[in-house]
Order: C-alpha cells, then structure tokens, then sequence
C-alpha cells in the first residue's frame, strides 16, 4: 500500500507555516488530517503576512489562522 502526505499552510514573508497535513492512501482513503495552530498570534504578523494569510484563509484553504488542535 502506497501512501502520500499532503501538506497545506500559509507563505509568509521568511517561512512557510504548515496549518494542515493529511495522509492519505493511494487508494482514495484518509487516514488521518492533523490541524496546527499557529506558531503565533495573528496580531504579531507583519501587515504584510496578515493580508496574506487573510486572502490564503478566504480563498484558499478555509482555514483560519488561530485554528488548530496541535
């Protein structure tokens, strides 16, 4: 059985923030999608990371910044 990791988050200025992965077999099944929260608050982003993750949030990934369980 082959599996794949798929990987979603936010491009910031200097990094790139994972938010979402999932496993997933090739088979179509998933076995499991883990939710990150944010390695900070929204408020300590540049302006320029928070227009970006506002319109990654929108339009991309509907997910907000501050979700996440781990």
């Amino acid at each position: 059985m082959t599996c794949f990791m798929d990987v979603q988050g936010f491009c910031l200025t200097r990094e790139f923030v994972i938010k979402e992965i999932a496993l997933v077999c090739s088979e179509g099944k998933i076995y499991h999608v883990w939710t990150l929260r944010p390695p900070c608050s929204f408020e300590q982003l540049s302006i320029n990371d928070r227009v970006a993750v506002k319109r990654i949030s929108n339009y991309k990934l509907g997910l907000a910044w501050e979700d996440g369980v781990i």
